[in-house]
């Protein structure tokens, strides 16, 4: 499954081509039905109950989507359903998220979790209760969340080689996503600065010489800079042809793997606002 900090929901397939794995509910002996419909951005189907097991932790009356319609999703996705890591009202479910099912059932010490997104030859690593300082150097930074049910902050402005793009509002977290989103024309500008080149008008999608030596780009949030390099934004698609990892055409900014696998990220619930910590990642 892949784990995600900007959905808030469960999903498995039940019937789906080029999976490895399938729930089959008439199989288990602690399935619980419900039957309601659901519907996300990638599958729709039904909900249901059963035991969820994460490492040596166990959860009974988990609820989560039976997925029996997988359409608009990519069949080549090398994962076998999603794992919502968001707060209870953005549950598109209408259900308990299992990480706050967790806490209320008392399995969890701490209302913590953290991500290491491999890097290096280092597979990743989803660390619940805590987080482990094997994966970064240096001290963490945290910020409040710009929202108590997401896990956003604000984003300042973001600097590429004299250029400071003044922004001020929210950018969310996604463990999932590959690339940062942002607003067509903000992402325009500074991917002009990089030397990028859009691949077809209006498409948001940037080109770039695989062999370009462009600056470091670097996103000040909350008042604290993080900057990423050529090495984290130049991602090559075939021979000799490359994209930015940054791509214009929706309303708000998401920060993506091309921006978290740099750092370490503890996403803490423990106190009384969340907030999240980031720190250079080994």
């Amino acid at each position: 499954m892949i784990f995600d900090t900007i959905t808030s929901d469960v999903w498995v397939p039940t019937t789906a081509p080029g999976h490895h794995y399938l729930y089959n509910h008439s199989a288990s002996s602690t399935y619980q039905a419900n039957g309601s419909y659901f519907n996300s951005p990638y599958v729709a189907g039904i909900l249901s109950g059963d035991v969820l097991r994460i490492g040596d932790l166990e959860l009974s009356g988990q609820f989560f989507g039976e997925a029996t319609d997988t359409s608009r999703e990519n069949p080549s996705a090398k994962f076998d359903g999603f794992f919502g890591l968001g707060f209870d009202a953005t549950s598109q479910a209408l259900v308990e998220t299992p990480l706050h099912h967790m806490m209320h059932q008392g399995a969890l010490d701490r209302k913590m979790f953290s991500v290491y997104i491999g890097r290096n030859g280092n597979p990743g690593e989803l660390m619940l209760e805590g987080y482990d300082s094997n994966w970064f150097k240096g001290e963490l930074i945290y910020m409040n969340t710009a929202s108590p049910v997401a896990w956003d902050v604000w984003l300042d402005k973001i600097q590429v080689g004299g250029l400071s793009i003044s922004d001020g509002t929210a950018v969310t977290t996604s463990t999932m996503a590959v690339f940062v989103f942002g607003l067509s024309e903000k992402v325009s500008r500074f991917a002009e600065k990089l030397g990028g080149k859009e691949e077809l008008p209006g498409s948001g999608v940037y080109s770039i010489d695989c062999a370009a030596d462009p600056p470091d780009v670097t996103f000040v949030v909350d008042g604290h800079p993080f900057s990423i390099s050529k090495v984290d934004y130049i991602l090559p698609i075939m021979d000799e042809k490359c994209l930015l990892a940054f791509v214009g055409g929706i309303p708000s900014w998401i920060l993506g793997t091309a921006v978290l696998r740099k750092f370490y990220t503890v996403f803490d619930m423990d106190g009384k606002a969340p907030r999240i910590g980031l720190a250079m990642a080994t």
